[in-house]
Order: C-alpha cells, then sequence, then structure tokens
C-alpha cells in the first residue's frame, strides 16, 4: 500500500471537490414541468403557455436530454395547437435537437439515419417557413449535414477496394449533385432575401434590420465555404490529373473567403483548407506557414479552439510529408514526434478526440518511417517499430477514421518483430498473460525509483511509456472474456491494475470508475479489504488530478 501510495502520489494534485448541493437547473426544470404540461394542476386543462413549452424544451435541450425534449415535443405537438411562431420555434428546435443527438453517437448505424432525421427536420422548417428570419441558419445546417453525410462515404470509399471503391464513388457523385441542387436553390433564395435590404444599415439605428441582413449574408458565406469543401473532397475520388485540378480550384475559392472574411469564423475553416490545398499540391512548406499562422490565433470559443486543433494536427501531417527527405527527413519526423507527444501530455483530453487519433496516428506513421527510411542499426529499427506498434494496436481497437489503417500497420509491424497479435481464448490464460505484464511494469517501477543517473531514469521511463499501451489493451482483451463462473477476485486484479495504467496514462475519468467500482465491490471483504483501500486510493487521486486539469 505504502509503496503504491508513494508513486501515485507523484503526480500532486489537489483534494477533489466537496459535493455540491442540488443545482439550481434541477429546481428550474422541476417548475418548467408543473407549469408546461396539463397534467400538472397548476397548468389549466386546455392550454399550454407557449414560452413555457418552448422554454421547458430548450432547458432539457442545454443539460443534453435530448430524447427526454424529442419526446416531449411529440407528445405537445399532437395534443395542442401553437400559433405559427411558436411552431415555427418548436420545428427548428426539433431539427437542433437531432443534429446535437447524432453528435454523441458512435456507430455510423446510429448517428447516419439520425443526421438523416434532422437533415429532413431542417428541410420541413425552410419549406413551411421560407420566410423565417432563422431560415439562413437552417440551411446552413442543411449543407454541413450533407457535408458530413459526404465524409462518411469517403471513409467508406478509403477502406474499399475494387467494385465497390467504384460503386461507393457514384453515391458520392450522387449525393453530391443533390447537395450542389439544393444548395443553389438555397443561395437563390438568400440572394432574393439580400436584394430586398438596403444598400447600407446603420447598426445603432435599425438593430434588428442590420441583424436580419448579417444572418442572411452569414447564410450566403456558409453556402459557398460548403460547396469550396465539397470541391475539396470530390477531388479524392478523381483521377491524378482530375485530383490536382479541382484542387486548385477549391483553393482559389477558399483563398477569396479569406481575402473577403478571414477575421470570422468562415474565413478561419478557409484557411484551414487552404492550408490542406497546399499539402495535397504537395506544397508542404507552404502548408506550413499557413497553419503556423493559425496556431498563433487567440481561441475565444470552443469552435475556434477546434480549428486551431485541425491546423496544429495539419502541421504534424506537413512535417511527416517532409519526413521522406533523405537529408533532412529524420529531423522533420523527430519534431513532429517531440511536438506531438508534447501537445498530448498539454492536454490530456485530446486523445479520446478525432483530432487526438489523428495526432497518435502521425506519431504512428513517424516512428515507422524512421525505422524503415533514417535508421542503420538493427536494433534501433527494432525498437522505432516497438514504438510505432505500441501505438497503431491499441488505436485499431478504437472506432473512428483511423482504425482500419492502424490494424493493418499494427498486423505488419508484428510480422516484423515476430509477436501474435492474436488474443487469448480464455479469461485464464489472458488473465496469467497480464499478471506477466504487471511484473514487466514493476521491474521498470523499480529500476525507475532506483536509477542512479538522470539518463538511465529517463531511458527507463521511456521503455514503461512503451510498455503500457500494450499492458492495458491485454488487460481489456482478458475483461472481454469473463464469464459467469470466472473468480470475481481475478477479475478485481486485473480491473484494479486496468485503473492503476489508467491513472498513469492521463485517463483520470476512465481510473476513477473502475477504481470506485473495486472499492464499493470489496469494502466489507476481509480478504479484499486492502485491495479496495489501493482502489479507493487512487480513484481519489483520479478525482484530484482530474478537477485540477
Amino acid at each position: 500500500m505504502k509503496r503504491m501510495e508513494r508513486r501515485l502520489s507523484s503526480r500532486n494534485g489537489t483534494p477533489p471537490c466537496p459535493p455540491r448541493s442540488r443545482p439550481v437547473w434541477t429546481v428550474v426544470l422541476a417548475i418548467l414541468i408543473a407549469f408546461s404540461h396539463p397534467s400538472f394542476g397548476f397548468a389549466d386543462e386546455t392550454a399550454v403557455v407557449p414560452s413555457r413549452v418552448l422554454s421547458f424544451v430548450e432547458a432539457l435541450h442545454a443539460k443534453g436530454y435530448y430524447d427526454t425534449a424529442i419526446d416531449y415535443l411529440d407528445r405537445v405537438d399532437a395534443e395542442h395547437n401553437f400559433d405559427t411562431e411558436l411552431r415555427a420555434a418548436l420545428f427548428l428546435e426539433r431539427a437542433n435537437l437531432l443534429r446535437d443527438l447524432a453528435r454523441t453517437q458512435i456507430l455510423p448505424g446510429d448517428y447516419e439515419p439520425t443526421q438523416k432525421l434532422a437533415r429532413e427536420a431542417y428541410r420541413k422548417f425552410i419549406t413551411v417557413f421560407p420566410s423565417h428570419e432563422k431560415y439562413p441558419e437552417a440551411v446552413s445546417e442543411i449543407a454541413q449535414l450533407r457535408q458530413q453525410e459526404i465524409r462518411a462515404i469517403l471513409l467508406k470509399y478509403r477502406r474499399a477496394a475494387g467494385g465497390a471503391r467504384e460503386s461507393l464513388a457514384n453515391t458520392f457523385r450522387e449525393t453530391a449533385k443533390a447537395m450542389r441542387q439544393e444548395s443553389s436553390e438555397a443561395e437563390t433564395q438568400l440572394k432574393e432575401r439580400m436584394e430586398k435590404f438596403p444598400k447600407f444599415i446603420d447598426k445603432e439605428e435599425s438593430p434588428d434590420l442590420f441583424e436580419k441582413r448579417r444572418r442572411t449574408e452569414t447564410g450566403l458565406v456558409n453556402l459557398q465555404l460548403q460547396a469550396a469543401i465539397l470541391l475539396f473532397d470530390e477531388a479524392e475520388i478523381a483521377s491524378a490529373e482530375e485530383r490536382k485540378r479541382l484542387t486548385n480550384q477549391a483553393l482559389t475559392s477558399f483563398e477569396n473567403l479569406v481575402a473577403n472574411y478571414r477575421s470570422n469564423l468562415v474565413g478561419m475553416y478557409a484557411q484551414l483548407y487552404v492550408g490542406r490545398c497546399q499539402l495535397r499540391l504537395q506544397k508542404a512548406t507552404a502548408a506550413q506557414g499557413i497553419f503556423r499562422e493559425m496556431m498563433l490565433i487567440r481561441a475565444e470559443d470552443p469552435q475556434v479552439q477546434s480549428l486551431i486543433d485541425e491546423a496544429h494536427l495539419g502541421l504534424l501531417q506537413s512535417l511527416a510529408e517532409q519526413g521522406l527527405d533523405k537529408k533532412s527527413g529524420e529531423g522533420k519526423l523527430k519534431d513532429l514526434i517531440q511536438d506531438a507527444d508534447r501537445w498530448l501530455k498539454d492536454n490530456p483530453k485530446l486523445e479520446r478526440t478525432k483530432t487526438g487519433q489523428g495526432v497518435r496516428w502521425e506519431i504512428a506513421k513517424a516512428w515507422e518511417k524512421l525505422a524503415e527510411q533514417h535508421t542503420q542499426a538493427e536494433d534501433l529499427r527494432e525498437e522505432n517499430y516497438e514504438r510505432a506498434l505500441a501505438i497503431a494496436h491499441p488505436l485499431s481497437q478504437q472506432l473512428g477514421e483511423f482504425q482500419l489503417p492502424a490494424a493493418s500497420m499494427a498486423t505488419q509491424l508484428a510480422k516484423k518483430l515476430g509477436r501474435d497479435l492474436t488474443a487469448s481464448k480464455d479469461f485464464t490464460a489472458a488473465f496469467f498473460e497480464c499478471m506477466n505484464r504487471v511484473k514487466e511494469l514493476e521491474t521498470l517501477a523499480d529500476g525507475i525509483e532506483q536509477a542512479e543517473t538522470p539518463d538511465e531514469r529517463r531511458q527507463l521511463l521511456a521503455d514503461m511509456e512503451l510498455k503500457r499501451p500494450s499492458a492495458i489493451l491485454q488487460m481489456q482483451q482478458a475483461l472481454s472474456l469473463v464469464r459467469p463462473d470466472t473468480p470475481a477476485d481475478d477479475i478485481a486484479r486485473v480491473r484494479y491494475w486496468l485503473s492503476y495504467l489508467y491513472f498513469l496514462s492521463g485517463r483520470d475519468y476512465e481510473s476513477i470508475v473502475i477504481g470506485e467500482y473495486i472499492g464499493r465491490q470489496f469494502a466489507d471483504s476481509a480478504e479484499f479489504k486492502t485491495l479496495a483501500l489501493e482502489a479507493s486510493f487512487m480513484a481519489v487521486l483520479a478525482y484530484a488530478h482530474a478537477y485540477q486539469t
């Protein structure tokens, strides 16, 4: 216990925050329910106060209760007739709920149908209320949902081969055609609106009119951005010559948007794609300049921060392109790895995002390139392969864009290293393999504590970092083989070590969940009291670190 406490306490943290009182929003929701739903005593049996209905739905939306809000909308829509203004607001709110619900869903089989429902809801809104002031926002959302549909097709296209690949290319073209038709209709409508506004509107004298024109102009510009992105994506399924032509055409469109709207979000998106176009055209140095410029932007909201993160990932990708050079490639790849490692270390939450997966994929590819193109010594080459495998294998177990390429890389690297990545067939075999991994890690931990020189300690820490991901994966595989007759104490030991490794890897929330579970499971067990205490202690430290970050 003391030994574990000493190691865990090396990550400084503050005590967890005390339990908070019941959030105010729960009281607000309770009041809104009482006053908005006809079955409660405070409301008239024959009427629903419109503002309360909308406020209630918006409160559910703000707290992430998307399904509940949609069910509530279905119920009140069937029972009551609302005025035009409220109907429009509820139509739009339903579409927004479906859009945000899709963002929370992980599997394509879940989010793709929800995205389609959201798109249909926005389409219904602009059809029923073509003159509504939020028409521009709705058509922008439709274009973005179409863009996500296009991206999903592209992802499948990258994974496919032969006839399936050509079929997906045709699906892409059909979807792109529909998207262009929808955008053309919306653009015509928005241009007609723009022509009705005065050429000059004083913001102070006519704030409402100024805001309406701003919304309309923003909708038009968003459509232009989506049209340019569609060109960029379409280039991926084209022949080499056509790809270059389409990429240059998209580049011109993005550069025009940057010139006109550099200071707003559309201009920032366009600037990001200017860098991506330059990278695709094999102009890595030009792309780096654009990405570095974007990284200097001060993020004032999550959307801007997301763009800055994408630019940072683009910078890593441009360094990877330069890593192919025989003279300077080794230095570029090492710069990539150092920058990416520092970025992930400073932003532990990033690792669980799509961008974080992209960063880890670039690190894995960089280690592989170092081994194959810039390493002569056999032992160093194997070490670089080992580092690439330590990243690629866990990445291959995670859903997302990089799952299949990471799985392919992991298989090839395992063959080069003489490894067998096949999972154990039963829990007992997997359990003993886990315990062997634990012994290896304990030996390294002892060596780190007893290291006599900084260089020796750094090397041991690097070895620990190298072995930790594969140990985590081994324990996850063992837990997937649990059966009803599997000994509970063996399961708890694997979970305990998994919680410990999660903590050391900066994955505090996973560590908390497992640590608390073990602590509660064996709280009254005399035999496993020490294990329960250590797991609970680890959860407390993880709480403290999560609270700090």
